[in-house]
């Protein structure tokens, strides 16, 4: 229970970067004390080179999140400080692991440098270790400094992907209504309208189910069990509100609710709204 303050899939995303850090930890920290010998000493966790396995790292943090108390940890994390955190933000932020970022002289994004400081801060989680006092302060202080850094050195002034526009949504509405393929596409346009009325992730609208809606007067509820802001679920009771637009039929997500079920008809023990065994039957 006490592992399971991040998602699973969060856990999965953090650990590139994590093994990214104990990576790097080793090949410039390797005769300090932030570097566990004793866990590099073992059978695989170097390659012939000399060099640190991935592998066998991932291996061994997945292993100790399963609940392997006897699993080694890669780094003395008593000795991982704030400081080590910026040299390694630094050291990231000049060399980046992905080639995009490499082709790209944009100054890597803020969230990047959080995920980062997330993941390692997650190693301490995973192996039951309290940070040291002043750890989350410095970190702070990493990451608002490279913020004011690298602000000016922006093209961009926002991050993330840009919001659809509504007249292209309302063009591939009217397009996939159009195609001869109407009912493959019925599942498409509901898939877009939701989540556009739902003003969610694309995680939340995948995972509603008939549960989760209900009707009062002249809307359609649907609730959320779990969101990324709302992890522990204290907002569950608070509905999202979907209205039905008669002066624009394809738009309207309460037709295009209707014109999904008519095509895919929920069987007797479905409990999803996007059951993935549908598909095959819209395919065949």
């Amino acid at each position: 229970m006490m592992r399971n303050d991040v998602s699973l899939r969060t856990i999965k995303q953090y650990g590139p970067s994590q093994v990214d850090f104990i990576t790097y930890c080793f090949n410039n920290h390797k005769g300090d004390d932030v570097v566990n010998k004793e866990f590099f000493l073992q059978p695989g966790a170097l390659d012939a080179e000399g060099k640190v396995c991935p592998s066998f790292v991932r291996e061994s943090l997945l292993k100790q999140l399963e609940g392997g108390d006897e699993t080694l940890c890669p780094l003395n994390l008593s000795k991982v400080s704030s400081d080590l955190v910026g040299e390694y933000v630094l050291f990231r932020s000049q060399n980046p692991r992905r080639e995009r970022d490499k082709r790209d002289d944009e100054p890597l994004s803020d969230s990047t440098v959080n995920g980062w400081s997330s993941a390692i801060k997650k190693l301490f989680t995973i192996f039951n270790v309290v940070p040291p006092p002043e750890y989350s302060f410095g970190v702070s202080k990493v990451k608002k400094g490279y913020k004011k850094q690298t602000t000016e050195k922006r093209r961009r002034n926002v991050e993330g992907k840009d919001a659809l526009p509504f007249d292209l949504l309302a063009w591939l509405s009217m397009k996939m209504l159009e195609r001869k393929e109407f009912k493959e596409f019925s599942f498409a346009r509901l898939f877009m309208l939701l989540q556009w009325n739902l003003l969610c992730r694309s995680s939340n609208t995948e995972d509603v189910a008939y549960s989760h809606m209900e009707w009062k007067d002249d809307c359609l509820l649907v609730y959320f069990r779990k969101q990324k802001n709302d992890q522990d679920g204290t907002r569950s009771k608070d509905p999202r509100h979907v209205y039905a637009n008669p002066l624009r039929p394809e738009l309207c997500p309460i037709l295009a609710l209707g014109i999904w079920l008519l095509c895919c008809p929920p069987s007797e023990n479905q409990t999803a709204l996007f059951d993935g065994s549908l598909f095959f039957v819209l395919l065949f």
